[in-house]
């Protein structure tokens, strides 16, 4: 993966640990429950500049990680990752309220049914399958590619 071939497991180590604020969204949830923009929606006042920022943030890591690898910055990796699970995080908190307002109760509890598969699916593509299809030596047994098929400014 790109991440081991530049840093120490003491440094990515500690770029793991910018999946925290998922584990934490408990303190925060009333936050976003309370406050919100009324002419533009409770939800969407979440969901959409939650959006925009998760583009934003990405959109520069695709261009900026490879070079903040080979630099070892693994500092700034760590806090614009953990910005991003922050992010994300606040957009989980607004998508289930507004799933438990949108369904009908007799579904209700479909819905955490399928936000749960959705977000499996989101694990595996985002893990397993970037893993796989940036490995060198199964691309090129598979797919006869003399290089990844993704990269991780590709992925991103």
């Amino acid at each position: 993966m790109v991440f081991k071939k530049y840093l120490t497991y003491t440094e990515l180590g500690m770029i793991m640990m910018c999946t925290l604020p998922f584990s934490f969204k408990l303190f925060w949830s009333p936050f976003i429950e309370i406050y919100y923009f009324k002419k533009f929606g409770k939800r969407k006042s979440w969901v959409v500049p939650t959006q925009i920022v998760m583009f934003m943030m990405l959109f520069y890591m695709k261009d900026h990680l490879e070079q903040m690898l080979i630099d070892k910055q693994f500092e700034a990796i760590t806090v614009i990752l953990t910005t991003i699970v922050f992010v994300i995080t606040c957009q989980d908190i607004a998508v289930d309220a507004w799933a438990v307002e949108m369904l009908h109760p007799q579904i209700s509890d479909m819905g955490s049914t399928c936000q749960t598969v959705g977000q499996r699916i989101g694990f595996f593509l985002s893990g397993s399958i970037f893993i796989t299809m940036s490995n060198a030596e199964f691309c090129k047994s598979w797919f006869d590619a003399d290089e990844p098929l993704w990269t991780a400014t590709s992925f991103l």
